[in-house]
């Protein structure tokens, strides 16, 4: 088994890091933006979020927050593989952030067969979106925090 890399795409955000840090910080924030169906089988913290799967529990919780600048994930509950997961947060000179995600996850052949190209698509998928909220498209229920900031 070998450590398989992914990094996703850099979007650039115009708040800066100290703003968005910690929106990223707390779990609960992604397990509240859950349509209600889906959260009845979510269980959450501000330090894991996890949710059953196939009759698995499957997630993820924080192994460290280093303020302004990474949180790591990693593997929570009965997942096949371990991984960890680097949500990274760069300032740039104007005043916004270079925003990207580095998944990290020990596969054996079969599984880097089967899904490598996907975890590529879903990490830069995810990048993507968060970006385009953090751009501007942002739910009301945040525009409350980022405009007092």
């Amino acid at each position: 088994m070998g450590v398989t890399r992914i990094e996703g795409k850099h979007v650039q955000l115009p708040q800066s890091p100290a703003m968005i840090f910690p929106v990223f910080s707390d779990l609960r924030n992604f397990a509240a933006n859950l349509p209600e169906d889906k959260r009845k089988d979510i269980s959450f913290s501000q330090d894991f979020i996890s949710g059953k799967l196939q009759g698995m529990e499957m997630g993820v919780i924080v192994e460290e927050r280093i303020p302004f600048s990474c949180i790591r994930l990693k593997e929570y509950g009965s997942v096949p593989f371990p991984f960890h997961i680097d949500v990274n947060f760069r300032p740039e000179e104007n005043g916004g952030t270079d925003f990207n995600i580095v998944l990290e996850a020990e596969l054996n052949m079969m599984f880097k067969m089967m899904i490598g190209g996907k975890l590529q698509e879903a990490v830069d998928k995810f990048t993507e979106q968060l970006g385009s909220v953090l751009n501007g498209n942002i739910p009301e229920e945040y525009k409350e925090y980022f405009k007092n900031r």
